[in-house]
């Protein structure tokens, strides 16, 4: 597999990630900043953050990436490709720190509680580990384009949206802010081994099956998440609006096929 030099940014990500795991071993979680943190974002709407945590769900990312396929396949390919390190880092690392939550450790008066009370695992957080693999997948790629105004607009969105995801787990009450800092971190490098496993096979992601076989499992996901929403009905809107997504990238798929299919079918003259 290629590899690829690190950027000032990513040695930076590199340095910030390991001085987290330091303080998420010798010290106290921050408890006081993050009540501060909590209590400010408990002005903004509690649905609000329901679904932006929900946008860090995996399978609700990939759904909601889906016309991606069409238009920008490398970046959903990135963030797929992101999956095994991102997962395997956030399992090990909760397992290995199995950090208190907040709810274990603050009584439910001292701070806002929007969703379930969680206990154990809390270092690192999974969903900033998502979001920020998005990130990265997406940031890396536009690299190679020339630098515009919308790729600036994409830029900004993508981040900002990556981090009102991480600040959604503080806000929930469910992680602390070094939990988010951390899966932050591991989440970009996560992104950055996603984008190198695609650089490194392009002619497995560049087949059509390929674009297919990913299209019909995010057929099955949204049926999942649409099943799955019935019986625990948390952050609906970001789940309907990846189902639509998806519903939207099957359609162009479809028609996009329909319309290569009758470009390249030989023409038939009658005497």
């Amino acid at each position: 597999m290629k590899s690829y030099p690190l950027t000032r940014c990513d040695q930076i990500v590199i340095g910030l990630l390991l001085t987290v795991m330091a303080m998420q071993w010798g010290l106290p979680p921050g408890v006081m900043f993050f009540q501060n943190l909590n209590h400010l974002f408990f002005f903004v709407d509690a649905q609000i953050w329901i679904n932006f945590t929900m946008l860090g769900d995996t399978l609700v990312l990939l759904c909601l990436m889906a016309p991606l396929l069409v238009y920008r396949p490398q970046w959903i390919y990135g963030l797929i490709a992101a999956i095994p390190l991102g997962g395997f880092l956030s399992s090990s690392l909760k397992n290995w720190f199995n950090a208190p939550r907040p709810g274990a450790i603050l009584a439910s008066t001292d701070y806002h509680a929007l969703s379930d009370v969680l206990m154990a695992q809390s270092f690192p957080s999974g969903h900033s580990i998502t979001a920020f693999a998005m990130a990265s997948v997406v940031l890396t790629c536009l690299k190679k384009e020339e630098k515009n105004a919308t790729q600036i607009c994409i830029k900004v969105t993508v981040l900002t949206v990556a981090i009102l995801i991480a600040c959604s787990r503080i806000a929930l009450g469910v992680h602390w802010p070094i939990d988010v800092i951390a899966g932050g971190c591991l989440g970009w490098l996560a992104g950055l081994s996603g984008y190198a496993l695609t650089q490194s096979f392009p002619k497995f992601w560049q087949r059509n099956s390929v674009k297919w076989c990913v299209m019909w499992v995010l057929v099955g996901t949204a049926i999942f998440l649409l099943t799955r929403i019935q019986t625990t009905p948390s952050g609906e809107f970001a789940v309907y609006l990846s189902a639509v997504a998806v519903f939207i990238s099957l359609v162009s798929l479809i028609s996009k096929a329909l319309k290569t299919s009758q470009e390249t079918r030989p023409f038939l003259s009658t005497d």
